[in-house]
């Protein structure tokens, strides 16, 4: 019997984090897995157009942000540092960030249209040393 309790206890502790643990929306959203390490960025090659979520594992040992943007045909802007890109000028391509975070494992919710994004760490030579990437969305 114990092990039938024990059975039980997990399948509803998957229903309960499968269901988003009190989150507005039941509906299951399709995962965008992104892996940031130093200093490399993994991302899957194609993403579905919609509602997406994108969960982002850092696996340090030092902070990461991640910032997404449409893509342009066209280099990223760099600040005056020369080791930034400048995001006040490519603002209106931003279509989602998470702040810099040690290890950990955080996600973000976006609506993605058809076409090209750039996943990148913004933070000082980062991108720069290999934390810039791409996704195709259809």
């Amino acid at each position: 019997m114990r092990h039938k309790t024990i059975g039980a206890a997990a399948v509803a502790a998957a229903a309960l984090l499968g269901a988003g643990c009190g989150g507005s929306s039941h509906r299951a959203l399709p995962v965008v897995p992104i892996t940031e390490r130093d200093f490399a960025i993994r991302a899957p090659h194609l993403v579905p157009a919609g509602e997406v979520r994108i969960v982002l594992t850092n696996k340090g040992p030092v902070s990461h942000e991640l910032l997404i943007a449409h893509a342009s045909g066209k280099r990223l802007p760099l600040r005056a540092d020369g080791f930034t890109f400048d995001e006040d000028a490519i603002k209106h391509r931003l279509v989602g960030s998470l702040e810099p975070d040690g290890p950990s494992v955080r996600d973000l919710v976006l609506r993605l249209t058809p076409g090209r994004y750039l996943v990148f760490c913004n933070m000082a030579g980062h991108a720069e040393s290999g934390m810039l990437t791409s996704f195709v969305v259809r």
